[in-house]
């Protein structure tokens, strides 16, 4: 049979051909991810919701505030 990833917007996948495939997101929350399976005329279509929950990102950076005593 053949397989086919849909890719929603705002995800990226490894493969768009394989069962097996790696996902990423720019963005957290939650996407519907479908798959179309077809095998001569025969057609199965599935959908998956997958969610993407990102560790806060802090940002310390030098401010260029300077003490003096």
């Amino acid at each position: 049979g053949v397989l086919q990833w849909n890719q929603t917007s705002g995800l990226t996948f490894s493969s768009t051909t394989q069962p097996q495939t790696s996902v990423s997101a720019l963005v957290p929350g939650q996407y519907a991810v479908s798959a179309l399976l077809t095998e001569g005329d025969c057609i199965a279509r599935d959908t998956i919701f997958v969610t993407f929950n990102f560790p806060p990102l802090v940002d310390i950076s030098d401010s260029g505030v300077t003490c003096h005593d």
